[in-house]
């Protein structure tokens, strides 16, 4: 029998830990004077994106920057953000985009052609995130014209730019915070930082000169750090919050009676994952990963997770059901098979089984603790021969052993989804990416994901995409466990919400009704 140790974590986008009541402000402002208190389960890593890599620091930068290119929360179809439009070279090697006049950073200083210049080398610089390897030159046309040149084809950039890539840092802030620029942040987004006090809260105050006249409404918002479920439930009902997501669904019908209140379960591709190094033994091999995904009860862990009333889906594939890179035949292609699984162990040469140790950190997981995950695991793998063993681990340090160090061979993870589907595939797929902590080779994956980034034809995408969900049954890069419910509560006077499929929450719209 081969012991492994195997660390399970959650995260939110990529990384979901948990909260309790403290911060700099224990009251409640509300309508009163214009403030929106959130509950947060977790404080930023950092606040400058291209440093960062929590998929839960998200929510904390949307109200600080905006990006070049934004998407529609419901469809995830690309829109124009500070950049009005984009549009290819005839080789497909270099997108120009057209910048939005009068932008200004919150230090004063204006957003044009060379700050983002700037920006990109900043983020290709610090070799936290890959997404932008693929530039090689970015050339300043005029203030409001810039073109980034690409080494090869990729449709998904503009996807990208959406994404962390595309917040926009101001390089005068850079250059004078350095290295401290996540505890000083300054972005051209509807909100500027406050108060940043770790572990407790994070406050935003209104950018009086956002280019977008009348926005934002609010003047101030506060994330309110809640380390406990718990105790984020009982602050929305005594009224400290006026809005939380991420809630465990079985306290809806509570939540549901309070008059003050009003709760909705919103609609997410965001899915539940065990990542894996597949470099380290006996993960290297195909058959072990398959055995593992074949031990597993999804809609068991699923309802435990949520409550069956919730009807949280089983995840196979990286995308849901429904949504359009699904392949229906292979959606319900790792059911709970612990027959099937016990033979694909003894093929691999683990007639006996194998062990894994799991770090679960009892404040992780969302809404059920990881802990708990891992026992119901535990006893679902049993007639496998795999035996469970669990220790605590902290989320933070984990990330570090399993993406830097590559010294973890598993960590449980939420993955967020992206704007563009076929960014989630090749990060996950390709050999040089963080996510592929192994750098193992899945098949002719980077083959077909060259001829996906090759092409913006949905059509000649969903082929491809067929074939990538045919690997990834193959050769299980991930182990992807079920669909995330998002729900959510909000001040019965709230509007203005865009919740977006990604299931990332976005309060910088939101506003007091009169």
């Amino acid at each position: 029998m081969i012991s492994l140790r195997w660390c399970t974590l959650a995260l939110y986008v990529s990384l979901l830990p948990t909260f309790s009541v403290t911060s700099a402000n224990q009251g409640h402002a509300g309508p009163a004077d214009n403030t929106l208190v959130v509950g947060a389960l977790t404080d930023p890593q950092t606040l400058d994106p291209a440093s960062g890599t929590l998929g839960t620091d998200i929510p904390f930068l949307y109200p600080l920057y905006d990006r070049l290119i934004d998407f529609e929360p419901k469809t995830l179809e690309l829109r124009p953000g500070l950049a009005t439009s984009w549009s290819w070279s005839d080789n497909r090697r270099a997108l120009q985009l057209k910048l939005r006049p009068g932008v200004k950073f919150h230090d004063g200083t204006s957003l044009d052609a060379a700050a983002v210049k700037t920006n990109i080398e900043h983020f290709k610089s610090l070799r936290k995130n890959f997404d932008l390897d693929g530039v090689t030159s970015v050339e300043v046309v005029d203030p409001q014209t810039v073109v980034l040149h690409l080494d090869k084809p990729n449709s998904t950039l503009p996807g990208l730019l959406a994404e962390r890539a595309g917040m926009m840092l101001s390089p005068a802030g850079l250059e004078k915070y350095g290295k401290d620029f996540g505890q000083h942040p300054v972005g051209t987004g509807p909100f500027m930082l406050k108060e940043l006090v770790a572990g407790k809260a994070v406050v935003y105050q209104k950018f009086p000169d956002y280019w977008n006249k009348g926005e934002p409404k609010l003047d101030l918002i506060e994330f309110r750090v809640i380390r406990n479920a718990t105790s984020l439930v009982s602050a929305l009902q005594s009224g400290q919050l006026d809005y939380a997501a991420n809630l465990d669904p079985i306290n809806l019908p509570v939540l549901q009676r309070n008059a003050n209140l009003r709760v909705a379960v919103e609609p997410t591709i965001a899915f539940s994952i065990i990542n894996l190094n597949s470099g380290t033994p006996p993960l290297n091999d195909a058959r072990v990963r398959r055995a593992i995904a074949m031990s597993i009860d999804r809609q068991a862990l699923a309802n435990a997770a949520f409550g069956a009333a919730a009807k949280a889906l089983p995840a196979n594939l990286p995308v849901p059901p429904n949504y359009w890179p699904s392949t229906p035949a292979l959606e319900k292609v790792f059911t709970y098979r612990p027959e099937e699984a016990k033979k694909l162990l003894a093929e691999a040469g683990y007639p006996d089984g194998i062990t894994f140790s799991l770090c679960a950190p009892a404040s992780a997981g969302t809404p059920l603790p990881a802990p708990k995950l891992v026992d119901i695991m535990r006893e679902q793998m049993k007639p496998v021969g795999i035996k469970v063993e669990s220790q605590q681990v902290a989320s933070g340090a984990a990330c570090v052993e399993m993406f830097n160090k590559k010294a973890m061979p598993t960590f449980m993870a939420t993955w967020s989804g992206r704007p563009d589907p076929a960014i989630t595939y090749a990060q996950v797929l390709s050999t040089k990416t963080a996510y592929n902590v192994g750098q193992t080779k899945f098949g002719e994956a980077e083959d077909v994901i060259a001829q996906l980034y090759a092409t913006s034809d949905r059509g000649e995408q969903k082929k491809l995409i067929d074939k990538l969900n045919a690997l990834w049954v193959e050769h299980v890069p991930m182990i992807t466990l079920y669909y995330y419910v998002n729900a959510v509560a909000y001040n019965a006077k709230l509007a203005g919400e865009q919740p977006n499929l990604l299931g990332r929450p976005y309060v910088r719209t939101l506003y007091f009704k009169k």
